[in-house]
């Protein structure tokens, strides 16, 4: 199991690794101040003073302009945490090829009980709304724990496996769910798996929750 994880893993790291530049880089944004900009000739930076202040006012105008306005515009896209729906259905495409190649053959031996609408019931909420919220919760881990909680190297790879085994558990536990709902024969128990997942990806989905202030 762990050699299949790894691949994952070093995914994980590397999606850490891109939202801590984001991070960096909306601070920046938020931070900036035109006097603390650097230019290699002081006639250039008294000319691009001048002309900032020509053309917005004054210097502090122009730096409201950067941390509000231009601010929102650039890092507004880098704030969407969800996966595109593209990726999502490319994500789900081989899930949805094993649950059709299953349900097919079991259509061809004999008309379809309830047990093959619970099949087919429970898989869908697995493929449409367990692995996308799989994906979108994979995302919101890497973003809100981008930053090392410790300098080290090794300390850093071990916080991007802690945020490994919360997906894992997370995963697991709505695969067991939705399982279990199927050979329990319920529909209650289905209808429950529908609301719970249903519920989490909107919550994944808020921006409240997916967007950094």
């Amino acid at each position: 199991p762990f050699v299949g994880c790894l691949p994952f893993l070093l995914t994980v790291h590397m999606l850490r690794r891109n939202y801590e530049l984001k991070h960096q880089l909306e601070s920046q944004f938020a931070d900036f101040d035109l006097d603390f900009v650097q230019c290699s000739d002081e006639s250039d930076r008294q000319f691009v003073h001048a002309a900032i202040v020509e053309l917005y006012g004054s210097k502090e105008e122009f730096a409201e302009f950067v941390r509000g306005p231009l601010r929102q515009e650039l890092l507004g896209p880098l704030n969407e945490n969800a996966m595109p729906v593209c990726y999502t259905l490319l994500l789900v495409l081989p899930m949805n090829s094993l649950v059709c190649d299953t349900l097919v053959s079991v259509w061809m031996r004999g008309p379809p009980t309830e047990l093959f609408w619970l099949y087919l019931v429970s898989r869908a909420i697995l493929c449409f709304l367990h692995i996308p919220a799989c994906a979108d919760f994979t995302i919101l881990l890497c973003d809100r724990g981008a930053k090392p909680w410790h300098p080290s190297p090794i300390l850093d790879y071990l916080q991007t496996v802690i945020l490994l085994a919360a997906f894992l558990a997370y995963a697991v536990a709505g695969m067991v769910l939705t399982m279990r709902a199927h050979t329990q024969g319920s529909w209650w128990w289905l209808l429950g798996c529908f609301l719970l997942f249903s519920g989490i990806r909107a919550a994944l989905h808020y921006k409240g929750l997916s967007c950094r202030r």
